[in-house]
């Protein structure tokens, strides 16, 4: 209690002039200008540990959460698309197959080769365009309709054309695909614009296998 007392009296004869408190403001400000600042470059490192900190953390987290720790990479692209891949010519399909791949060799007047390509399950496929129609001819192992073309046509006949049995499907006369299995392969047709039987007959006459090694 004295010293309370002794305290609040010194206190009281303190008397504090606008000059003195002037001096202590300034000092109080040319300390609070002598802290320490923190280098830019200084602070860079430090946010750089921090973030190198903070990767520590979520690595070591991860296996508690479940989260895999590498994202998987993409897919490779396949040429083509959808599986498929495509060659610069017939021979190096045929080269590409594992059996013996045999196309029409004399075709419209005008048509010329607009891609030749493997699809899966070894399903050859080759296309030739006039600049305005498409022939689409496609062969494979086994005797499943492999055409591709769901259109019901209103006029579906069979017709011997050679030593195949083909079964034709069109409209007006016109023959827009045909279907025939023979030694084992599949085998069809297709023409956007459409095929006289006699065009058909002279396209199918036509094939003839590809040798490899050629």
């Amino acid at each position: 209690m004295r010293n309370r007392s002794a305290y609040r009296r010194l206190m009281d004869a303190v008397v504090v002039t606008p000059e003195l408190e002037e001096r202590v403001l300034e000092a109080v400000a040319r300390r609070a200008e002598r802290r320490p600042v923190i280098p830019a470059a200084r602070r860079r490192i430090l946010a750089a540990c921090a973030a190198v900190a903070c990767c520590v953390v979520l690595v070591v987290a991860q296996p508690f959460y479940g989260e895999p720790a590498v994202t998987a990479t993409p897919p490779a692209v396949v040429q083509g698309g959808y599986g498929s891949v495509e060659y610069d010519s017939p021979q190096a399909l045929a080269e590409a197959l594992s059996w013996p791949l045999a196309i029409p060799t004399a075709l419209p007047e005008g048509y010329s080769l607009l891609l030749a390509q493997s699809l899966p399950g070894e399903l050859a496929e080759l296309r030739w365009s006039d600049g305005t129609d498409t022939l689409c001819y496609r062969m494979a192992p086994g005797s499943e309709d492999i055409s591709g073309d769901y259109t019901q046509y209103g006029e579906i006949s069979t017709r011997a054309v050679g030593t195949r049995s083909v079964q034709c499907r069109g409209e007006g006369g016109m023959i827009y695909t045909a279907v025939w299995a023979a030694d084992g392969y599949s085998c069809s047709l297709s023409a956007s614009g459409g095929l006289s039987p006699a065009e058909l007959e002279a396209i199918l006459t036509s094939i003839r296998p590809i040798g490899k090694g050629k």
